[in-house]
C-alpha cells in the first residue's frame, strides 16, 4: 500500500515594490533588521546580505538608501520575498538552508535578509525570513551609486547602469522559486529521516479539496493577538476550525456531482451482475425489466450461485435507489455548505454529520414547493418542470 508523506507548512511570497506603490526600501530594511527604536523586538534571530557592490559592501542600508534615491519612480526598487520556514527544522537548519538557497537563486543579485521567530495565531512557532533583493545583476564593472541605478548603456557599460534580470518579470518565476525551495526542504527532511514533505503547489493543483486561507496582513494579525477580530481574521479562524474538526464542509453542488458519478458507477456494476445472471440461466422479466428470472435447474452449485448474484443484484438496486433519493434531496435544497465526515465517501448520505439539519433543510424546501404549487393552482397557473424544446 502506497503511503503519502505528510505535508508540511512552508511557503514563499513575492511582492514587487516601486516608489509609486510606497516601496521605500530603506524603511523596509530598517524594519526587517529592527534597527529603529519603534521596531525593536525579541523576534530577530539572524541577519545577512550578499552580492552588494563595493560602495555598500558591508552595509546593506547604504545600498537601499541609494536604491530609494536613484532608482526610477516607475521601476522596481526591490522585491520583497517572504519565506515561511517549516517548523519541523530547527532555526539553525532553516538559516543554513536559506543561505544555500539564496546563493543559488540570487546569484549576482544584491540582497539582504532578516530571520524572525515570532508566535503564530495557533499558538505555535512562526519562523520566517524577510528577503529584500534587487534585480540589478552585478557584472564586475565598478560604478558610483548614482550610475549603478541608471538605465544600461550597452555600448559603454561603465557609463550606464547595471542590467536588470528580466527573468523576475516572468509570471512563472514565483512558481519556480517555490518548486526550488520545496526541493531544498525535502532534501533536508529526507536526510533527517522524517516522513514529511513540502509541496508549495496550490491545494487545487495537489488535488486537495481545501479552501485556501486569505492572506492576512500583519496589522490584522497584531490586532487579533490583542483580542480585536477583523472580518478577514474571522474567516481565517473559521477555516482553521473547520480543518481541525472531525469533519469538513463541502458545497452541496460538489456532493451532488459525486452522487451522480457514484450512481452511474453502480449502474455499471449492475450491468456486470446482470450479465453474470444471464450466464447461469437468467433472463429478463417481461413485466419488470429490473427483475431477472431463472430457468429451472437441479444443480445445487447453480442454485447457490444464483442466490449470491440475486442478493448482490438487489443490493446494487437498493444503492441506486438510495443515491437517486439523495440526489433529489440535494437538488431540492439548492447550494448549501454541508458538514461531512472526512473518512467516509461523501457521495453517500452516511457521510453527513448533522443528518437532522439536512433533513430539516429538505423538509423546508418541500414545504416551500408545496406553498408555491398551491398558490399557482389557486391562480390557474401550471408550473413547468423545465424549459421545453420550443422555449425561448
Amino acid at each position: 500500500m502506497l503511503v503519502t508523506p505528510q505535508r508540511i507548512v512552508t511557503n514563499i511570497r513575492l511582492d514587487p515594490k516601486t516608489r509609486a506603490n510606497g516601496g521605500r526600501a530603506v524603511r523596509q530594511h530598517q524594519y526587517n533588521f529592527r534597527a529603529r527604536q519603534q521596531d525593536r523586538s525579541e523576534d530577530l534571530m539572524a541577519t545577512g546580505w550578499g552580492n552588494l557592490p563595493t560602495w555598500a559592501k558591508n552595509d546593506p542600508k547604504n545600498f537601499w538608501e541609494a536604491a530609494d534615491e536613484f532608482e526610477g519612480v516607475n521601476r522596481r526598487v526591490y522585491n520583497d520575498v517572504l519565506i515561511l520556514f517549516p517548523r519541523e527544522l530547527s532555526l539553525e537548519e532553516n538559516t543554513e538552508l536559506l543561505k544555500s538557497y539564496l546563493s543559488k537563486e540570487l546569484k549576482d543579485l544584491p540582497y539582504s535578509f532578516a530571520v524572525h521567530h515570532s508566535s503564530s495565531l495557533d499558538g505555535g512557532e512562526n519562523p520566517h525570513c524577510h528577503v529584500m533583493m534587487s534585480e540589478r545583476k552585478l557584472d564586475g564593472v565598478e560604478r558610483t551609486p548614482e550610475i549603478f541605478f541608471k538605465r544600461p548603456n550597452y555600448k559603454y557599460p561603465e557609463k550606464g547602469g547595471v542590467k536588470k534580470d528580466r527573468d523576475w518579470n516572468d509570471r512563472t518565476k514565483l512558481e519556480r522559486l517555490r518548486v526550488s525551495w520545496a526541493d531544498e526542504v525535502n532534501v533536508v527532511l529526507e536526510r533527517k529521516g522524517l516522513d514529511k514533505r513540502a509541496d508549495l503547489r496550490s491545494y487545487k493543483r495537489q488535488g486537495i479539496d481545501i479552501e485556501p486561507e486569505p492572506k492576512m496582513e500583519k496589522k490584522a494579525s497584531d490586532l487579533l493577538k490583542v483580542g480585536i477580530l477583523t472580518k478577514k481574521t474571522a474567516k481565517v479562524l473559521q477555516l482553521r476550525e473547520r480543518r481541525n474538526s472531525p469533519g469538513q464542509y463541502l458545497s452541496s453542488d460538489k456532493i451532488l456531482k459525486a452522487v451522480k458519478d457514484n450512481k452511474w458507477s453502480v449502474y455499471r456494476e449492475l450491468d456486470v451482475a446482470k450479465k453474470a445472471q444471464y450466464e447461469i440461466g437468467g433472463y429478463r422479466s417481461k413485466t419488470n425489466p429490473d427483475e431477472v428470472l431463472f430457468h429451472p435447474s437441479n444443480d445445487p452449485f447453480i442454485h447457490g450461485r444464483r442466490k449470491q448474484l440475486t442478493e448482490r443484484y438487489q443490493k446494487l438496486q437498493d444503492r441506486i435507489q438510495a443515491l437517486k433519493d439523495y440526489e433529489k434531496e440535494l437538488m431540492l435544497i439548492g447550494t448549501k455548505d454541508l458538514k461531512i465526515h472526512k473518512d467516509i465517501d461523501y457521495s453517500t448520505k452516511e457521510a453527513l454529520i448533522d443528518r437532522e439539519h439536512f433533513d430539516s433543510l429538505v423538509q423546508d424546501s418541500r414545504r416551500h414547493q408545496d406553498r408555491v404549487r398551491a398558490l399557482s393552482s389557486s391562480k390557474g397557473l401550471k408550473l413547468s418542470r423545465g424549459r421545453g424544446k420550443d422555449d425561448n
